[in-house]
């Protein structure tokens, strides 16, 4: 699978896109233009701005004449107290499968996260540490930090796939040290799903002439995350939606749903969980307590690198 999306990068990274100047993004940023170049602060590109610590980021990528994106990320950070500038070209491109147009800063106690979009279904995230190097790259969306310098995020996906189940990997930003942890290997609300899915399934010749895989253990699967509810600790709520042409003329629709609560602990270095299934419209919050240990499902088709060191 991770070829395809090597294949999707490739075609966001050179798309065309909307530009302001450089100057008008260092302003809007709070960043001082001086130490520019009058040729610089007139270059379009397209960027992205945050703040921590005392210090303001801005990342962008230069656009052409043709509004494509062209050469290296360009990394910015002005610190306030200081009024020290520092500009670093990040030397990451095609080989990485970077970089689109730049999607957000994320900030950890150690490092920064330059997010840029690629699909709708991914991202190439470059972590930078305190001195702007790039020391990782990794391919999903939606970071969040759970412990220091530890993160949790969505693995990237084939866009155009016939259905998107969402996973969780868990990347230590230190080591480079990563675990996948949803979805559980043996989980029982998913089993119970793929049992109902099964009683659904479109008939074969309609799945061949769909080419629909019409797998019982595959279908779509949002996750959105809940607020940690300590260190080492966090919640995100499931909706499961199977979808399939039930005749050749007809148009997808669902043929089963559900929505399920998953919490996380840590508990002296390894992963628990529980599930708890969310029934009608109110959701009221997991009530349940980690206590299965978490396996990855190990699943041959999403087995693909997601972290990657830089030397």
């Amino acid at each position: 699978m991770f070829k395809p999306i090597l294949a999707l990068v490739m075609v966001c990274a050179g798309c065309s896109c909307s530009a302001q100047t450089l100057g008008e993004e260092l302003s809007k940023a709070g960043i001082p233009a001086s130490g520019f170049s009058s040729t610089d602060l007139t270059q379009p590109v397209n960027a992205s701005s945050g703040r921590d610590q005392g210090s303001n980021y801005l990342v962008y990528m230069r656009v052409n004449r043709e509004n494509i994106l062209s050469g290296f990320p360009q990394l910015v950070r002005y610190d306030s107290g200081t009024r020290r500038l520092v500009r670093k070209e990040l030397p990451v491109g095609e080989k990485e499968n970077c970089c689109g147009s730049p999607n957000g800063i994320t900030f950890t106690r150690s490092y920064q996260l330059l997010e840029f979009h690629l699909s709708p279904s991914a991202s190439t995230v470059i972590v930078t540490d305190r001195s702007l190097k790039p020391v990782e790259i990794l391919y999903g969306f939606g970071i969040r930090e759970i412990a220091p310098d530890e993160v949790i995020f969505t693995e990237d996906m084939v866009h155009f796939a016939p259905a998107h189940p969402e996973r969780i990997m868990l990347a230590d930003l230190r080591t480079g040290a990563s675990q996948e942890l949803y979805p559980p290997k043996g989980d029982a609300l998913r089993a119970a799903f793929a049992k109902e899915h099964k009683e659904h399934m479109p008939p074969h010749d309609v799945c061949i002439a769909m080419n629909d895989p019409c797998r019982p253990d595959y279908y779509d699967e949002a996750i959105e995350f809940l607020v940690a509810n300590a260190p080492e600790r966090f919640s995100i709520r499931v909706s499961r939606d199977a979808v399939h042409s039930m005749t050749k003329d007809a148009d997808p629709d669902s043929v089963a749903s559900d929505r399920a609560f998953y919490v996380y602990q840590r508990r002296e270095g390894q992963w628990f969980y529980c599930s708890q299934p969310l029934s009608g419209t109110t959701d009221e919050g997991p009530n349940c307590l980690p206590s299965l240990p978490v396996v990855a499902d190990g699943a041959p088709e999403f087995q693909r690198p997601l972290i990657r060191r830089v030397n």
